[in-house]
């Protein structure tokens, strides 16, 4: 069975019962077992929800001012988020005439993360992605001019590595979504946007369950968006530098890393030498800063 959404109207539903799915998947419980307690809860609590998706009725058209379809008046407005459970992009379409401002949800996509343990920061670089992928589609598909496109995530680190630069990241999972994601869109419009305020958490984090309430705003976007732009959450000021994952160069450090007057043999020297090469070697591949480890040796007497 699937489920029938192709515009993800309903992702941030669909997608909590996707993740239940994956960790009764997780657990190895046969087919005709029953499902741990806590799992059992959440199946319930979404199926008990299941009914109320009769009452949600989405216009299909965004708005009965034709009048309105100037250069000046539509934009796409692109929120991601990820947790440890789900990447999730949903789009809205921000409309201003001469007397309001309404603000439309068109689609949404979701994915889950995958079994294998990946970080908070790559799961939001997948959303982002995701969310790169979703602003393109809408655009080829609207036949209407698009005035701009915003695209908003909470995550300091992916901020940083979109305004970097993909070549100077640390392996080929960082730079290449870097690279897909800054060539189909503009990084300049990449923006900072609270983790209260950001839609997309309705997507991957349930606090309370997932809704299905028509007044959420999932359904009627964020409340910013019906205000001027600058009344919109401020930009923080981002410098290209390297967060997590990417290339940085090593300084010099001036002191020596294993004081040779506190050893009284040789073999202890080549040693401890041995053991330091391997350390920096293992603090390399788990991207893990040299310095600190150099500090430690200082103060490594035998």
């Amino acid at each position: 069975m699937s489920v029938f959404d192709p515009l993800g109207l309903i992702n941030h539903f669909t997608s909590y019962l996707k993740v239940l799915l994956q960790q009764i998947w997780c657990s190895k419980v046969d087919w005709d077992d029953e499902i741990e307690n806590e799992q059992h809860d959440h199946w319930l609590k979404w199926l008990q929800q299941l009914h109320e998706v009769e009452s949600i009725h989405i216009p299909r058209c965004y708005t009965t001012k034709p009048s309105i379809w100037n250069e000046e008046s539509i934009q796409i407005h692109i929120f991601v988020d990820a947790s440890k459970n789900t990447s999730a992009a949903v789009a809205y379409m921000r409309i201003q005439t001469e007397y309001k401002v309404s603000c439309k949800l068109l689609a949404s996509k979701t994915k889950v993360a995958p079994i294998k343990l990946t970080s908070i920061p790559r799961l939001e670089l997948i959303a982002a992605l995701i969310g790169a992928r979703l602003a393109c589609s809408i655009g080829q598909s609207l036949s209407n001019p698009i005035t701009k496109i915003f695209y908003w995530s909470d995550s300091v680190t992916l901020l940083r590595w979109l305004r970097s630069d993909a070549k100077t990241t640390e392996g080929q999972f960082v730079a290449f979504r870097i690279a897909e994601i800054q060539e189909l869109s503009n990084i300049g419009n990449w923006r900072y946007v609270p983790s209260d305020l950001n839609v997309a958490d309705d997507a991957t984090k349930w606090k309370k369950g997932p809704s299905l309430n028509m007044n959420d705003r999932w359904f009627k976007g964020p409340e910013f968006l019906l205000s001027d732009e600058i009344e919109w959450p401020d930009d923080i000021s981002l410098q290209p530098n390297p967060g997590a994952e990417i290339l940085e160069a090593v300084h010099h450090i001036c002191e020596p890393a294993i004081k040779f007057e506190n050893f009284s043999s040789w073999f202890k020297i080549l040693r401890l030498t041995a053991f330091v090469h391997r350390g920096i070697q293992v603090i390399i591949k788990r991207k893990i800063e040299i310095i600190l480890f150099s500090k430690f040796l200082m103060s490594y007497e035998i």
